[in-house]
């Protein structure tokens, strides 16, 4: 079975990518696009490290914050991004990622490796599941322990529910 068959009913994916980085947005248009997938491009050039001054009020605890600023500006722009797809669709799923997904190596590796299609894999999670993390990046490992931030690490495509959304964002 072709991978745009084994992922035939995924849900719309999101992928964030820098306004001047023309490289990655095309190698994700060409990627999502051979796999029939339906798909937004999602800027993360609103908060950046030459404007913080701009938002760093968004920060709570600014003055004891420890992670790098474009960590604090990539996560202000997920959660605008997720509290406006709450507000403009009646998906209940979907899928975000950042624009450095691998196409043509997970091809290779889901071509041969995933026995499964995407609906059976829905069929398969528990009934009261949030959101499933379907990669991972980190070239020393996944840790399986609490730990602060690594450097090279960062998550891959992730699937999220509605309604665990609506928990994040009510996040006081």
């Amino acid at each position: 079975m072709e991978l745009k068959d084994k992922l035939f009913g995924i849900p719309r994916v999101y992928y964030f990518n820098k306004d001047s980085d023309d490289f990655k947005n095309e190698h994700m248009d060409r990627c999502l696009s051979n796999l029939d997938i339906d798909y937004d491009r999602i800027s993360t050039s609103k908060y950046t490290q030459e404007n913080v001054s701009e938002w760093k009020h968004l920060l709570s605890n600014k003055n004891n914050y420890k992670l790098p600023v474009g960590v604090a500006g990539y996560s202000i722009t997920v959660l605008e991004f997720l509290k406006d797809w709450l507000n403009t669709t009646d998906d209940n799923q979907l899928v975000i990622m950042r624009d450095c997904v691998d196409f043509d190596l997970c091809s290779a590796t889901l071509q041969y490796n995933w026995d499964f299609d995407w609906k059976y894999m829905m069929t398969r999670l528990p009934y009261d599941w949030d959101f499933l993390l379907m990669g991972f990046e980190n070239p020393e490992g996944m840790p399986m322990y609490l730990h602060p931030i690594q450097s090279a690490h960062d998550f891959g495509p992730v699937l999220l529910q509605r309604h665990y959304i609506e928990k994040l964002i009510d996040i006081p």
